[in-house]
């Protein structure tokens, strides 16, 4: 009899962890918010919207988001932001009665685009990236015009001429600074997650630092597990072993 009532406790107690155990099927699910334009100074808010997935796929069953990871994606406006640190101008040169040319060098300097992204209180920066271009040729335009004389004998004496002739400035430009796409990377801390949990929503602010540029688009990535739930066939074990437990001791009895 006692080793009777060691075996259905063993089979009471195995099928109670069996019902218990958790079945881990964490899968990754990717949402997208596109972006906008973000002016100098300026500032505009998001969110994140995963209620699709949760009132879908995980509708009627329990779900824990155990991780969860965001990229924000960001382009430097281009030349609108370009600001002139020296011009350089070399003099002219050319034979008198030829057009005369000289160098003119425009140095720009774009300077860094800095983005803020806020997100359930924490502030993130990140901004654009270095660079530099060689001379880039703008065309050659005409400023003014020299004059210059000639001479011929007219009788007995030297006569002159005048003429003119045009002058003309080759136009470059070098910029350095700080343009391009950037990126910031966040992984998602407590509260982002108890955001996403509650009401499946998770606002972000995007502002500008410094400069203006375009905020394109983010990402967020969350890992979604199903809680676990006891099967039926399992409940329905657990429940015969007890059942067994129960009769076994009332024959000891």
């Amino acid at each position: 009899m006692e080793m009777k009532k060691k075996i259905l406790s063993g089979l009471a107690t195995g099928v109670l962890f069996f019902g218990m155990a958790t079945h881990s099927n964490a899968t990754s699910y990717g949402f997208n918010v596109s972006g906008a334009y973000i002016p100098t100074g300026g500032s505009d808010s998001f969110e994140f919207d995963i209620n699709s997935i949760l009132t879908g796929v995980f509708s009627g069953i329990g779900y824990s988001i155990d991780t969860a990871q965001l990229a924000f994606h960001f382009s430097d406006d281009g030349s609108n932001e370009l600001h002139t640190t020296s011009v350089v101008t070399t003099g002219y040169s050319g034979a008198p009665s030829s057009s005369w040319y000289r160098n003119q060098t425009t140095y720009q300097t774009d300077w860094a685009d800095v983005a803020g992204v806020s997100i359930e209180g924490p502030n993130f920066t990140v901004g654009s990236s270095y660079y530099s271009t060689g001379p880039q040729y703008l065309g050659t335009t005409q400023t003014g015009s020299h004059t210059y004389t000639t001479s011929y004998q007219c009788g007995f004496s030297t006569c002159y001429t005048s003429h003119s002739a045009p002058n003309y400035t080759q136009n470059y430009e070098i910029i350095s600074g700080r343009t391009g796409l950037f990126t910031l990377i966040i992984a998602a801390d407590s509260n982002m997650l108890a955001s996403l949990t509650t009401d499946g929503y998770l606002g972000f602010d995007i502002s500008s630092e410094n400069g203006d540029f375009y905020f394109l688009d983010a990402t967020l990535t969350a890992d979604i597990n199903t809680a676990p739930i006891p099967e039926p066939s399992t409940a329905l074990l657990l429940g015969l072993g007890l059942t067994g437990l129960a009769w076994s001791g009332r024959r000891r009895s």
